[in-house]
C-alpha cells in the first residue's frame, strides 16, 4: 500500500502541474450499486430478504454481513444501510439482512437466519464478487448479540437450523458487535423490561427457565478457535450495560482470542454512524476490519487543525486604563466592509463558529469530518466564564458533543488581579510561570452542561515571546515543567520552539513529520506537536512565523512521502497547522463586501482543498485532536 501511495502522489503532483484535477482513488471513491429485497431463504412460510451494496471494483472483495437491532422484536435491514454503504465505498461488499422476529418466532430462529445468510453469501460468492474466505459481521444491539453468536458457534451447538446448504460453513473471520447483549442471564434477570424481552424471545423468563437464556448467550460458547472480536460499547448505555462487553472481552481473552474493547465515553445506547460517537467508533473499527479482512496494517496520516482564539493583547503593567477597559468584552461585530477595531470577544466567537462551518465541507479517508483543536488565550477564557459578558461559546454549537478539544494558548500576558486587565509578560522565567498559571486558572472555570471545557492536555506555550530573552532551550524547559505541574502533556508549538529531544536530522529547520517526546530525565515528559506558524495566503514565506498554503501543501506531501518510506512502525506520522478564528472571520467578512480574500481564510480553504484532493487520490488521512494523537503515541510505545 505504501508503494501504491507513492505512485498516486507522483501522479497527483503531475496533474497539479498541468492544471488538471487529481485522479480518484478506486477505493476512496468507489461507486456503489444497491440491489434490494433479494430473497435468500424461505423459512416457515417467511421470506428472508437482504440488500446488497456492491462497490464497482475488481475482486474478489471481502464482505461484511450487517445485522440490525430492535430488541429481537423490531427493526429492518434498511436500518443498517448507512453502515453498508459506508463500508462498500471502502471496498467491501455489504449484505444487510432481515431475520425472523420475536415474539412470533422464538429463539434460535434469529441466529439460524443469520447463519443461513452467511452460507448464502458463500454459495453466491462468485456472483457478487466476494472472497468466501474473507467475511466479517457487524451488528448493533440485538444485531450485535446475533453476530457475536455467529462468531462463537460452529455447528455443534444446535444453532445452525435447516436453512441453506449444511455443507457450507457459517463461520466468519471477524466480528464487530456494537453494544450487544453477551450474557442474557445477567441482562434479562431481575427487571420488568428484562422479563418482557425474555418472554418475547423465549416464551418464558430467565428466572423460571434459565436454560434458554444460557443457550442464547454468546459468552456461553467462547472457545480458543473463535475469530477476532472488536466490541464497541457506550460507557453510559442504559439499555445494555457497558459491563456486557467488558465480560465478553474478558472471556474471549481468557480463551486466547484476540478481543478489543472500544469504550465510547459518555455514549448511551445507539448512535448514527455519522455522529461524533459513530465517527469515534469507526476510528477503531475501520483499521480492525482492514487488518482482519484485507490484511492491511497501513496507518493513516493524522491531521490536526488548531485554531488560536486570540483574546486581547494585554496592556503595559500599571496602565491606568487597563482595569476599566471593556472594549474586548463589549465590541460588536463590525458592519460589512469594515474590519474590527482591535480584538473582540464577538469576533473570536463568530470566527470559531465560521471555522466549524467551513471545515464541514471536508471529509477524511474514513468519512469523518474535520475536527478542531480550539485554543483560547487568557482573556477569552475569563470573558467566557463571566456571567455578564460571556457564556457565548456554546450558543450555536456543542463543541464537546462534536468531538472537538480545547486547550490553552500562552500569549505573553498575565492577570493583573483586577477586572479584565491583563498585563504583558516581563519575559522572564517567573513571567512564564505566572502567565501559564493564570491562563490555566481561568480555563478551568469554564463548564458546559456540567462538564469542564478545557481538556487540560494541550497548550501552546508561546515560545517566540519569552524565548529570545530567556534563551530558547531554557524557556522550553520552564514551559514544559510548569505545564507538566498543571497537568498538561502535549506542547503544540511553532517548530522552532521545540528543541529538546528533537529527532535527528531536523536541527530546528522544519517541523517533525512524526510525534516525539521530550524526556527531561526528572519525571517530566512532554509530547511535541510541531507546526510552522499561522497558515495564511499573504505570508511572505520561508519563515517559522507563518506558512503560505503552497508551503503547507509541500510539507503535507513531504510528510506523506516520508511516512510511505519509513519502515519504523513505532512512528506516528501527523500533519499539524494553525489558524486564527478572528483572522479567518475577517477574511470572509471583508469578502462579503467585495474585497478579495488574502489572509488566513484564503490560506485555510486552499490547504483544505489540497488535503481533500489527496484523500480523493487515495491518501490515507484521518482528522484527529491532540488528545487522540497522545493516545495513539502511548499505544505505540506500549507495543514496543
Amino acid at each position: 500500500m505504501r508503494v501504491r501511495f507513492i505512485a498516486l502522489l507522483a501522479t497527483l503532483m503531475i496533474f497539479a502541474l498541468i492544471g488538471h484535477g487529481p485522479p480518484l482513488a478506486e477505493v476512496a471513491q468507489a461507486q456503489v450499486r444497491t440491489e434490494r429485497d433479494i430473497i435468500f431463504a424461505t423459512v416457515e412460510g417467511t421470506e428472508l430478504k437482504l440488500d446488497v451494496y456492491r462497490p464497482e471494483l475488481p475482486g474478489p472483495l471481502p464482505a461484511i454481513l450487517f445485522v440490525h437491532g430492535g430488541g429481537w422484536v423490531g427493526g429492518d435491514k434498511r436500518g443498517m444501510g448507512s453502515f453498508a454503504r459506508y463500508f462498500a465505498k471502502r471496498g467491501y461488499v455489504g449484505f444487510s439482512i432481515n431475520y425472523r422476529l420475536a415474539p412470533e418466532f422464538k429463539f434460535p430462529a434469529q441466529v439460524e437466519d443469520v447463519k443461513c445468510a452467511v452460507r448464502w453469501i458463500r454459495q453466491h460468492a462468485a456472483e457478487y464478487n466476494v472472497d468466501p474466505d474473507r467475511i466479517g459481521a457487524l451488528g448493533t444491539s440485538a444485531g450485535g448479540h446475533l453476530v457475536a453468536l455467529l462468531g462463537v458457534t460452529d455447528g455443534s451447538e444446535g444453532l445452525e437450523g435447516e436453512c441453506g446448504d449444511p455443507e457450507i460453513s457459517s463461520r466468519v473471520q471477524a466480528v464487530v458487535p456494537y453494544f450487544g447483549p453477551m450474557d442474557l442471564d445477567k441482562l434479562l434477570t431481575g427487571t420488568t423490561r428484562g422479563a418482557q424481552r425474555a418472554m418475547a424471545l423465549f416464551g418464558t423468563s430467565c428466572e423460571a427457565t434459565p436454560e434458554p437464556c444460557q443457550k442464547a448467550s454468546p459468552i456461553t460458547y467462547v472457545s480458543s478457535d473463535d475469530p477476532p472480536f472488536m466490541l464497541v460499547h457506550g460507557t453510559r448505555d442504559p439499555v445494555v450495560p457497558f459491563e456486557q462487553s467488558v465480560l465478553m472481552q474478558q472471556a474471549l481473552q481468557t480463551a486466547g482470542v484476540e478481543a478489543q474493547l472500544v469504550p465510547i465515553e459518555g455514549a448511551g445506547h445507539g448512535w448514527p454512524i455519522d455522529s461524533p460517537y459513530g465517527r469515534q467508533a469507526l476510528f477503531r473499527v475501520v483499521p480492525f476490519l482492514e487488518h482482519q479482512l484485507k490484511g492491511s496494517d497501513e496507518e493513516p496520516l493524522y491531521v490536526v487543525i488548531m485554531t488560536h482564539v486570540e483574546g486581547d493583547r494585554g496592556s503595559p503593567k500599571g496602565d491606568p486604563g487597563c482595569v476599566s477597559d471593556l472594549r474586548y468584552q463589549t465590541a460588536p461585530l463590525p458592519p460589512p466592509g469594515q474590519p474590527p477595531r482591535g480584538n473582540s470577544f464577538a469576533v473570536d466567537v463568530a470566527g470559531t463558529e465560521l471555522l466549524h462551518e467551513i471545515l464541514q465541507r471536508y471529509t477524511d479517508s474514513f468519512g469523518g469530518k474535520s475536527k478542531l483543536f480550539i485554543e483560547p488565550a487568557g482573556e477569552f477564557w475569563q470573558t467566557e466564564a463571566d456571567p455578564v459578558y460571556g457564556e457565548k461559546l456554546f450558543r450555536k454549537y456543542d463543541w464537546l458533543e462534536l468531538g472537538y478539544e480545547f486547550g490553552i494558548q500562552g500569549h505573553g500576558i498575565y492577570y493583573s488581579g483586577q477586572g479584565f486587565c491583563w498585563y504583558q509578560s516581563p519575559k522572564t522565567e517567573e513571567g512564564i510561570r505566572r502567565k501559564l498559571t493564570d491562563l490555566h486558572q481561568f480555563a478551568e472555570q469554564v463548564y458546559h452542561n456540567g462538564q469542564k471545557v478545557n481538556a487540560g492536555l494541550t497548550l501552546t506555550p508561546g515560545a517566540k515571546i519569552e524565548g529570545p530573552a530567556v534563551g530558547h532551550a531554557r524557556a522550553e524547559w520552564v514551559y514544559d515543567h510548569v505545564a507538566y505541574e498543571l497537568g498538561y502533556r502535549i506542547s503544540f508549538e511553532d517548530h522552532d520552539g521545540h528543541l529538546e529531544d528533537e529527532p535527528s536530522g531536523i536541527d530546528n529547520s522544519r517541523s517533525s513529520y512524526y510525534l516525539y517526546e521530550a524526556d527531561y530525565g526528572d519525571g517530566v515528559r512532554m509530547l511535541k506537536i510541531d507546526f510552522n506558524g499561522s497558515m495564511r495566503a499573504d505570508c511572505p514565506g520561508n519563515t517559522p512565523r507563518c506558512e503560505t498554503p503552497e508551503e503547507a501543501v509541500a510539507r503535507l506531501d513531504r510528510t506523506l512521502t516520508a511516512q510511505a518510506q519509513d519502515s519504523d512502525s513505532s512512528h506516528v506520522y501527523y500533519f499539524a497547522f494553525a489558524i486564527h478564528s478572528s483572522e479567518v472571520w475577517i477574511d470572509f467578512h471583508m469578502q462579503e463586501a467585495g474585497f478579495p480574500m488574502r489572509g488566513e481564510g484564503a490560506g485555510l480553504t486552499r490547504l483544505m482543498d489540497a488535503i481533500q484532493e489527496r484523500v480523493n487520490a487515495g491518501a490515507n488521512i484521518k482528522f484527529v485532536t491532540p488528545g487522540e494523537l497522545l493516545e495513539m503515541y502511548q499505544r505505540k510505545q506500549g507495543e514496543e
